[in-house]
């Protein structure tokens, strides 16, 4: 079309037409590229091309097909239909190397379709030499973690749906191995790393990292091929360590390969969920280069078994000099090399060791944040929230899963109004007139509360009140695992510069009740252990807060576990035996000599919050009788009361303690 006749309404209504689906099928439009792309989301298997198209053209119609259908069967249908049709033409090499370029997925996608209805476009050299860049013959390992105990291929391992490699603590050992591997990886700087015959020897693989991985060999056989035409990237830097940092950005790539499970270093993972609507174009892997979101999210969703420490390291290894990326709330060297990086790794992986939950058998996830806080701020503003949805008869009359349209919008609108009691009720707490804003730190609410769909509900509290949000999820799916999970969301506002207002984590639950036997699956990976630095002590310990599940904190070892490494514990319920979680945390607060605050659901009631202080009337900080009840209560928690150290000794408040358990 010409500049001459270009017209912006028609343009934009054509544009609104394919967005929508809304096509006039019988009659042409004046638009051939229009007509082109409503006939591949429409999932035609005959598409006359108009003659004058090229490679290009072509390659743009289908990438813009493919993100308003979402990849959708019958537009990968039309697309192969249409590539069988042009496959003897000049066009074809051209398109198919532009949609690899841009988006490998849907080019393997593409491919193996075409494999399976035995389409002979598949069988052309441009396809196969594709085919083995992109490895669409290798499979996934399909022996069990713990039976693999040989040298095998890094792809196949980390193809799986379990890759062993997609938890901080196997992620920093494999660093570990590259970089004892430096020298050879420098000497082969101009070729690729060929991660599918790249081989790795590990005697301790399996799903929960085993304490015995921190001290265990991994032994990493590095092989490498000559770059290819998708392994596209930017021409060398220059710089006074060029060396170093060309392999550690090379190193970067390599391990964010390993965590997102696939050969594309600059993807996002397999759970990172792409929102409805069209968005323009996706960028390439060749643009994501220079510009690439780095979180523990954009890894492996809101479940990712990686902390915002080591996304911040492959952050610095990956940024091209000059460009200033986030901090993750970490403190980084400002020169960077190999002895640099190794000394972190190493530390990082000793620290890990020494948080490891050794009785429970998991490892401890660490995440460190600086909040807005000012630096005379003694203790947190905690809300425990007694909500009363979803009753236990909910589950057995409208599913597990309570995705029942009826009972999702009343579910929906209980926790909003729940929510807004929260601000009304901290906006009559407040009495100083200078102060507004509805402020509070952390709020907890109980086991199974929200619907995974109405989060977003809890982030608009978080946002409105700054605090912290503890609080259970209704059952959910998750990808790569075995499910339902009965979990918890950890939400917590970031201070640092970042486009994610807040960071948002999984706890998981480990042991089921009886109601939940064979229907829920356990799911707990890692303990989170939230450090929350005080700006007066930034150099410091922090203020460590960790949660568990209902009946999970019925189990002894991990109470023992968490005694020295957490300094408040957090409980979400839904029990009726509301006496026996009574003197769990009458216990509990007393063995752990820290704050113990239980939020049980309102249809049983009995939520409190205990602490070591050694009068009763004292210990007893909040509690909330009766059933059958929505309820706000709101306390002090002072951070520095039971701290093991020194640190913050004249923040302490003058209540007296009790003195402490034998072992602390």
């Amino acid at each position: 079309m010409s500049s001459d006749n270009f017209d912006l309404l028609k343009e934009q209504a054509r544009f609104l037409l394919l967005v929508r689906g809304d096509t006039k099928l019988e009659h042409k439009s004046s638009d051939e590229k229009f007509d082109l792309i409503s006939k591949l989301n429409r999932g035609f298997r005959e598409i006359t091309l108009p003659e004058s198209i090229a490679g290009q053209e072509l390659s743009v119609s289908i990438l813009m097909a493919s993100q308003i259908s979402n990849m959708s069967k019958c537009f990968i249908r039309a697309t192969s239909c249409l590539i069988e049709k042009i496959k003897q033409q000049a066009a074809f090499e051209e398109c198919l190397s532009l949609l690899a370029k841009q988006d490998k997925q849907l080019v393997t996608t593409l491919i193996r379709h075409a494999r399976g209805v035995k389409q002979t476009w598949q069988l052309s050299s441009v396809v196969k030499e594709l085919s083995e860049s992109l490895c669409l013959e290798v499979k996934p390992l399909a022996k069990s973690l713990d039976q693999i105990k040989e040298k095998v291929s890094l792809l196949r391992l980390i193809l799986r749906d379990d890759n062993p490699f997609a938890n901080e603590v196997m992620a920093l050992k494999l660093m570990q191995a590259a970089l004892a591997n430096v020298e050879q990886l420098k000497d082969n700087a101009k070729q690729s790393i060929n991660l599918a015959t790249t081989k790795v020897k590990f005697l301790h693989f399996s799903t929960i990292v085993k304490k015995e991985a921190f001290d265990a060999e991994l032994e990493l056989t590095f092989a490498f091929k000559p770059k290819g035409k998708l392994d596209q990237a930017w021409g060398n830097f220059s710089s006074e360590v060029e060396a170093d940092i060309i392999f550690l950005r090379s190193l970067g790539g390599f391990i964010r390969a390993a965590l997102v499970g696939g050969q594309d270093w600059t993807s996002f993972g397999q759970t990172f969920d792409t929102k409805v609507g069209y968005r323009g174009i996706r960028t390439s892997a060749y643009k994501r280069q220079l510009g690439l979101r780095t979180t523990p999210e954009s890894i492996s969703g809101v479940g990712a078994q990686v902390s915002g420490w080591i996304m911040g390291l492959i952050s610095k290894l990956l940024k091209w000099p000059g460009i200033s990326v986030n901090d993750h709330g970490y403190k980084w060297p400002s020169l960077w090399s190999v002895e640099v990086v190794t000394k972190l790794v190493d530390e990082r992986l000793k620290l890990l060791k020494e948080a490891y939950c050794t009785l429970s058998g998991m490892p401890s996830l660490l995440e460190k944040q600086a909040l807005d806080w000012p630096k005379d701020k003694k203790a947190l503003s905690v809300v425990m929230v007694q909500s009363k949805m979803p009753l236990k008869k909910d589950f057995s009359k409208f599913g597990i899963m309570l995705a029942d349209f009826k009972y999702r919008s009343k579910h929906r609108k209980h926790i909003a109004s729940v929510a807004e009691l929260v601000l009304k009720h901290l906006e009559a707490q407040n009495t100083d007139e200078k102060e507004k804003k509805q402020r509070a730190d952390l709020i907890v609410w109980p086991e199974l509360a929200i619907h995974n769909d109405d989060l977003d509900v809890l982030v608009a509290l978080s946002r409105k009140t700054k605090a912290m949000v503890f609080a259970g999820l209704g059952f959910i799916e998750q990808d790569g695992v075995k499910g339902p999970n009965n979990c918890a969301v950890w939400i917590v506002p970031t201070k640092h510069q970042s486009n994610q207002r807040e960071m948002i984590r999984l706890q998981g639950k480990q042991n089921m009740m009886a109601d939940e036997e064979g229907k829920i699956q356990p799911w707990r990976p890692y303990q989170l252990l939230l450090e929350l630095v005080h700006p007066a002590f930034e150099d410091e310990k922090g203020f460590v807060l960790t949660g568990s599940i209902c009946y999970d904190a019925t189990d002894i070892a991990l109470s023992a576990d968490l005694r020295d490494k957490s300094n408040a514990y957090l409980v979400s319920a839904l029990n009726q035996d509301v006496n026996t979680f009574d003197s769990m945390v009458e216990a509990l607060h007393y063995h752990m000599y820290q704050h113990v605050v239980l939020v049980n659901s309102g249809e049983f009631g009995g939520s409190f919050a205990k602490a070591p202080y050694k009068q009763p009337h004292k210990r007893l900080i909040a509690h909330v009788h009766g059933n059958d009840q929505v309820s706000i209560n709101t306390f002090e928690m002072n951070m520095f009361d039971f701290r093991r150290d020194d640190i913050g000794e004249g923040m302490r408040s003058k209540i007296e303690t009790k003195a402490k358990p034998a072992g602390i």
